[in-house]
């Protein structure tokens, strides 16, 4: 069994996540999904389709935001608000570097915002 201050610890990080979103806006549509409104079978999903947890979704966000991963957000996004039958390849396969925004937000703060597109590129 689980020690009293483990079992705090635990909730404790489960509260923090509890509050942390992603958001992707794609072609000036946004999607958005809570750490909160996951359930396991859909972290599971994850992993299986992108290699990554919700979590691991975020930290590799904070490195390497390219196409592959926003896909994954806008995909889970989807899934989250009901498109359960919805497979990452079906979003991924509509993806390109146009018109991308992805943001971190932990509760009560402000957002960490990426943006890809063409206005990232440098000039010739």
């Amino acid at each position: 069994m689980a020690s009293r201050a483990g079992q705090q610890r635990a909730k404790a990080k489960a509260a923090e996540e509890e509050g942390i979103s992603l958001t992707a806006t794609v072609d000036g549509k946004v999607y958005k999904v809570a750490a909160k409104d996951l359930t396991a079978i859909d972290v599971r999903e994850m992993r299986k389709q992108l290699g990554f947890s919700f979590m691991g979704l975020l930290r590799e966000l904070q490195t390497d935001s390219d196409l592959d991963l926003i896909a994954g957000v806008v995909w889970i996004a989807r899934r989250s608000q009901g498109e359960r039958g919805l497979t990452y390849a079906e979003v991924a396969e509509n993806m390109d570097y146009e018109d991308l925004e992805v943001a971190v937000v932990k509760q009560d703060s402000d957002p960490d915002v990426v943006s890809i597109g063409e206005d990232d590129s440098p000039e010739a």
